[in-house]
């Protein structure tokens, strides 16, 4: 962190709004524990994946303090929290072990006027309330078709800001330029249009 105040001083006198990252606490725990491993935690070991949650969380806070003195904008994780059908974990599952820990760091962020951005692919309507609830200033969702994006907008428009790009899986992947176009304009009268 020696020159990261530097740094965000001449990208501030540039105009741009700058951000680091933390460490995410979905895909870091399964990183550590491995994928089947971290499932099994969720579900028979909530106390021991409590304690490296709490590990982490103080991890972001020692990052984010390091951040606000430095002046950065706000943070982004990338926390990938389901697969293409549902969440990784039940929603009582999410709200007891994932979500004091998110409102944690967002409390921690926006204490020092820093935002929080949160990338999240996966099916993950069951957990949109709690992430918003959280105080989640930005959502970037790389398959924003997976819960559609006129849901988002009828739920969750002008509540949140979206990040996206065209549908990674739907859209982009199949290069039609027009499709890619329709759907950025949908995407921005959906869920951008409240002002």
């Amino acid at each position: 962190y020696a020159h990261l105040a530097a740094d965000v001083a001449r990208a501030h006198v540039a105009g741009k709004y700058v951000y680091g990252n933390v460490p995410s606490l979905m895909l870091l725990p399964s990183d550590l524990r491995g994928m089947e491993n971290w499932f099994a935690d969720n579900a028979g070991d909530q106390e021991n994946l409590g304690r490296l949650l709490d590990r982490i969380v103080e991890a972001r806070r020692t990052i984010v303090e390091q951040y606000a003195r430095a002046g950065v904008d706000g943070v982004i994780t990338w926390d990938d929290m389901g697969t293409n059908e549902r969440g990784f974990v039940s929603r009582s599952t999410f709200r007891e072990l994932y979500f004091p820990r998110y409102k944690a760091t967002i409390d921690l962020l926006h204490e020092r006027g820093m935002h929080f951005m949160h990338h999240c692919c996966g099916q993950v309507r069951e957990y949109m309330d709690m992430i918003v609830e959280a105080g989640c200033d930005v959502l970037q969702l790389d398959q924003p078709e997976l819960m559609g994006v006129d849901w988002l907008g009828e739920h969750w428009g002008g509540r949140i800001c979206f990040w996206n790009p065209g549908d990674i899986q739907k859209t982009i992947g199949r290069g039609d330029l027009d499709a890619i176009e329709e759907e950025a304009h949908r995407q921005v009268w959906r869920l951008g249009n409240f002002g």
